[in-house]
C-alpha cells in the first residue's frame, strides 16, 4: 500500500524488517506536494521504530496517551538489553516531556488492551488531532489502522452476543481456542461447533470495527468534509478460521486470505458501483499519488494502475499476483511453542509461496519446493480440487507471467532492526513473525 510494490521488490517482510524503500512512500509524496500527513496505528510493525514515520508529520500509536512524549516503541524495539532500555527510558524521563513519557509507559503496561480498546483509542486520537492540529486550509493524507479483526477476536460482550449461535453464551465463547499455532501444528483439534463460534467472534469484531469507522468518518465529516475526500477502506489480508486446517493468516495464499474488502468513495469515484475486476492492494499507491497531483516514480516495479479508473471502466488487471515470501512464525519458532512437528507438517508450513489469478478465474499457487496447485475458481471457489496435472499448458502460461512480475524466490530474511522479546511475542501472536 505504501510503496506500490510487491514484497519481492520492496523487501519489507520477515523477521525484524525495517520499512525502507528505494522510492518515496505515499506519505512522503503527499508531504512533498504540500499535504499535512498523519498516521494512527495499533500495529507494532506500523510504528516509527520500523520506519513507518517517514513522511508523516504526526504519528501516534494506539498505546500512547500523549504523542509528543518519547517514542516508546523505539525504546522497546531497538534496544539490545533490558539495561539499555532502562537507561534510555531514564534519560527520556528527565526531559521536559518526561511526565508524559512516564504516563505513556504506565498506560501501555497497565491499561492498554490492543484488541479491545485499540480502535476506539485510534478514533479518539484522530478526533483530537483534527480538533487541535489539523489545518483546514491545507490538504491532508491520513492513515488510520484498526487491529480488532486479528486473533484474538476480543470485542465487548454485546457485539459477540449479536452473532453467536442462540445456544452459545459469551462465557462459553470465551473458552474457545484462539491460539492459532496449536491448531495449525495439529496439537489441538477444533470441532465444527468451535469453528462456528470462532467465525461468529470474527463477525462481531467486524461489527465493532464498523462502528469505530463510522465514528471516525463522522469526525472527519465534521472537521474536513467527506464530499471533498478520497476515502479508501480495505484490509491487508483475510483469515483462515479452519480453512485448509489453518488459523490466523499465515502459511497459505488461499482465497480466504488474499481476497479482501476494498471500497472507495470520493469526488471522482462513481456512485454505488460494484465490480469483480481484478486489482491489487499495491494499486492504492498510484491512486493516491495521482490525487496529490504528483507524478509516479519512474520505476517499473511500482503499480501505475489507479483504482478510480477501474471503478469507471470496470476494466481491471488481466492477472493479480500475491506473495508469501517467508513462513511466519518460522518453523523453529513454532516448534518452540508447540513441540516438534512431523515431517509432513514441517513441509507444509515451511513453504514460501507465490500465486497468480487470471480474469477467467484460473489460479496458480507455486511453492519453493516445486509444488504447483491450479484451481478453477469459477467452478471451485473454495479451492478444493487441484487440476494442475490436467492442465500443464495453463500452468506454464501462468508461471511465465508470475516470473515476469516477481522474478525468482527472494531471500527469506530481509531488512534489519532488533526486536525485543516482549514485542516479538506480540508480533508472533498477531502472526507477523
Amino acid at each position: 500500500m505504501f510503496s506500490g510494490q510487491y514484497p519481492a521488490h520492496h523487501g519489507a517482510y520477515a523477521r525484524g524488517s525495517y520499512f525502507e524503500t528505494n522510492e518515496p512512500t505515499i506519505a512522503e509524496i503527499a508531504k512533498q506536494q504540500g499535504y499535512q500527513t498523519a498516521a494512527f496505528s495499533n500495529n507494532p510493525w506500523i510504528s516509527p521504530a520500523f520506519g513507518f514515520s517517514d513522511g508523516f508529520d504526526f504519528h501516534q500509536m494506539g498505546w500512547e496517551l500523549f504523542p509528543d512524549a518519547a517514542d516508546l516503541s523505539d525504546i522497546g524495539l531497538t534496544s539490545d538489553s533490558a539495561r539499555e532500555k532502562a537507561v534510555k527510558l531514564t534519560k527520556e524521563l528527565f526531559k521536559p516531556s518526561g511526565p508524559k513519557t512516564l504516563a505513556n509507559a504506565a498506560y501501555m503496561r497497565l491499561r492498554y488492551q490492543p484488541e479491545a480498546s485499540g480502535a476506539k483509542n485510534a478514533v479518539k486520537h484522530l478526533e483530537r488531532w483534527l480538533a487541535q492540529e489539523y489545518d483546514p486550509e491545507t490538504p491532508t493524507f491520513t492513515f488510520l489502522n484498526f487491529m480488532e479483526t486479528h486473533l484474538e477476536y476480543v470485542t465487548p460482550p454485546e457485539y459477540q452476543a449479536e452473532f453467536l449461535p442462540e445456544d452459545v453464551s459469551v462465557d462459553e465463547a470465551a473458552e474457545v481456542n484462539q491460539d492459532p499455532w496449536s491448531y495449525v501444528a495439529g496439537e489441538r483439534e477444533m470441532s465444527e461447533r468451535e469453528l462456528e463460534i470462532l467465525h461468529a467472534l470474527y463477525r462481531a469484531a467486524f461489527r465493532y470495527v464498523d462502528e469505530q469507522l463510522e465514528a471516525a468518518l463522522n469526525y472527519w465529516d465534521e472537521y474536513v468534509g467527506l464530499d471533498e475526500t478520497l476515502l479508501i477502506v480495505t484490509g491487508d489480508h483475510g483469515e483462515h478460521i479452519g480453512d485448509r486446517g489453518l488459523m490466523d493468516h499465515q502459511y497459505s495464499l488461499s482465497q480466504s486470505v488474499v481476497r479482501v474488502p476494498l471500497a472507495l468513495k470520493g469526488p471522482r469515484v462513481p456512485a454505488v458501483t460494484e465490480t469483480d475486476a481484478l486489482v491489487e492492494l499495491r494499486d492504492i499507491y498510484p491512486t493516491i499519488v495521482k490525487e496529490t497531483g504528483a507524478n509516479l516514480p519512474a520505476n517499473e516495479s511500482i503499480s501505475s494502475r489507479g483504482l478510480i479508473d477501474v471503478t469507471k471502466s470496470r476494466d481491471g488487471r488481466s492477472f493479480a499476483v500475491s506473495e508469501y515470501p517467508a513462513p511466519q512464525p518460522t518453523i523453529n519458532s513454532l516448534e518452540s511453542r508447540v513441540g516438534e512437528l512431523d515431517e509432513e507438517k514441517r513441509r507444509q508450513l515451511a513453504r514460501r509461496l507465490k500465486a497468480i489469478q487470471s480474469t477467467s478465474g484460473e489460479k496458480l499457487i507455486l511453492d519453493d519446493a516445486g509444488g504447483r496447485e491450479l484451481y478453477d475458481l469459477s467452478k471451485d471457489p473454495t479451492e478444493q480440487t487441484n487440476v494442475a496435472a490436467q492442465n500443464p499448458d495453463v500452468v506454464a502460461e501462468l508461471e511465465d507471467v508470475l516470473g515476469e512480475r516477481v522474478g525468482q524466490w527472494a531471500s527469506e530474511t530481509i531488512g534489519g532492526g532488533h526486536i525485543d522479546s516482549g514485542t516479538e511475542a506480540r508480533l508472533e501472536d498477531l502472526g507477523y513473525i
